[in-house]
């Protein structure tokens, strides 16, 4: 299932209202909690006009690519006391130059961007793996394949059930 259908799904079953457009959601968010996969739709998703779009005092958490995110357009918006904080702990460009703006102001605070190295999202990775190898050693397609048309091409090698 396309991952923008998944989300659907579940915002429906958590009784959640979509908004279709960025900017109603944006000015509606005192709090905005930035968890994106990096695509072509999310890259540069959050720049100086979606932040001015955001309440006065309104908070920015980013903790999914740094690419989603202007950094300058988030710095400006703390200095002018537009934004009141920004928690940060996926970063572009991987760490941030020295002499960023963000890097010294008193109101950002960053975490290591170190959520899946935990004992139990290692445990489910490796059970996730080795779930995968066994299903694809069956001729079975894997519930997370790199490359799905590679699979039933002319040159693949899987084994044949």
């Amino acid at each position: 299932m396309p991952t923008r259908l998944r989300g659907l799904f579940i915002a429906l079953g958590a009784a959640v209202e979509m908004k279709p457009v960025l900017h109603d959601v944006l000015r509606e968010s005192q709090i905005l909690v930035l968890v994106p996969e990096l695509t072509t739709e999310t890259r540069n998703m959050i720049g100086a006009n979606e932040l001015a779009t955001l309440p006065k005092d309104a908070i920015v958490i980013n903790t999914g690519r740094g690419q989603v995110v202007d950094f300058l357009a988030l710095s400006d918006a703390l200095q002018n006391g537009h934004l009141f904080a920004a928690g940060i702990d996926a970063f572009y460009p991987e760490p941030l130059p020295s002499g960023h703006p963000l890097l010294t102001n008193p109101r950002v605070t960053f975490s290591p961007h170190i959520a899946g190295t935990t004992i139990e999202a290692s445990l489910q990775f490796a059970r996730s793996a080795a779930d995968q190898i066994l299903t694809a050693l069956h001729g079975e397609l894997p519930a997370f394949p790199v490359n799905e048309a590679a699979w039933e091409g002319s040159r693949a090698r899987r084994p044949k059930g």
